[in-house]
């Protein structure tokens, strides 16, 4: 068994651990799921763990650092003051104090949490993602230069957020309207990029400097309406029964066009080291009809939900929920910014 080690679970406020889900509907508990599967892992795992939920201010974890000197701080915290682009700073805060945590460094937050800015670098560096263009809130736009059909989405979101039946347009009239949506009701600067219609397959990575590969997922659309695009909503994502009542679920990749897993593990590899990433990321492809894969988007902090497609492929690895906590507890204790002396 690993030494017993202080942990102390980074959260946001409103998605505290409870005790226990026995009693709670589905619904109630899904919010909070892996905070509760983060806590209790690392509990059956002996370690001493404490929570800290935060909100507008970094002032707790300055105090709960000096009062409880964990020797890690397990990250699940992706916002603050209702904003994604402040995860990195949270990250930054405790790399300027010199305190180990899991999962990515601020450098690939930054390089991943604006989608254009990953594109950009991605397509420098050949590896093949769908052309974009971005529609800025308050900005005058440029007229569409993209081929049809397109999706829409917010810039810097993830967590399928602000993605819907009507993000896939086919007209300059529904692009106009679908951005408008993504501006005004998720706040948010808007990207459109050409549409892959194709297989969704996802590649999760774990390590720091020569991360291993796990096994290729795929998310299937079996029970969608004739006609649906075949993309996850963020209804899909969030509402179970929706998801069961459409057929839509994952599992390993089979059958796939020879030559595509390898491509993508490559692929993915080159991505991880272009956008700087360490402790585990999940990349999202889509396949072409030709059987080209298009790296649509990268999580550079995926979720780690025991019943998620991150947790699930890393068991089909061999590695069970507690064993994958301690695989990042032990990445996160051994990674050192290459900016640290």
């Amino acid at each position: 068994m690993s030494r017993r080690l202080r942990v102390l679970v980074l959260t946001h406020a409103e998605l505290y651990a409870r005790d226990s889900i026995a009693g709670r509907s589905e619904a109630e508990v899904l919010p909070w799921r892996t905070e509760f599967h983060v806590v209790r892992g690392l509990e059956a795992l002996g370690h001493e763990v404490e929570q800290l939920g935060l909100d507008t201010s970094l002032a707790p974890l300055h105090g709960a650092l000096d009062r409880f000197d964990p020797h890690i701080v397990f990250n699940l915290l992706i916002e603050l003051r209702d904003s994604g682009g402040f995860e990195p700073h949270v990250v930054a805060a405790l790399e300027a104090r010199g305190v180990p945590y899991t999962g990515c460094n601020s450098e690939g937050l930054v390089l991943t949490r604006d989608k254009a800015i990953t594109k950009k670098l991605l397509h420098w560096h050949g590896i093949p993602t769908p052309a974009f263009q971005t529609y800025r809130r308050r900005r005058r736009h440029r007229a569409c230069r993209l081929d049809f059909p397109l999706i829409v989405k917010p810039l810097d979101e993830g967590g399928s957020f602000g993605i819907r039946r009507e993000s896939v347009v086919r007209d300059a009239a529904a692009l106009e309207r679908s951005v408008r949506w993504v501006h005004e009701r998720c706040g948010s600067d808007a990207i459109a990029e050409t549409f892959v219609d194709g297989r969704e397959l996802t590649q999760g990575l774990l390590g720091n400097r020569r991360p291993r590969c796990l096994p290729l997922w795929e998310t299937r659309f079996d029970g969608l309406a004739p006609g649906a695009p075949r993309i996850a909503t963020e209804r899909l994502k969030w509402n179970l029964r929706h998801r069961r009542d459409r057929a839509v679920h994952s599992g390993p990749a089979r059958r796939l066009p020879r030559g595509v897993a390898e491509m993508v593990a490559t692929l993915s590899r080159r991505a991880w080291r272009v956008l700087r990433l360490s402790g585990f990321a999940r990349f999202d492809f889509r396949i072409d009809a030709e059987g080209k894969p298009f790296l649509i988007d990268v999580n550079a902090n995926p979720d780690v939900d025991f019943e998620e497609d991150f947790a699930r492929a890393a068991k089909r690895d061999g590695i069970s929920g507690p064993a994958l906590l301690q695989r990042l507890l032990d990445l996160g204790l051994r990674y050192r910014p290459h900016w640290v002396g």
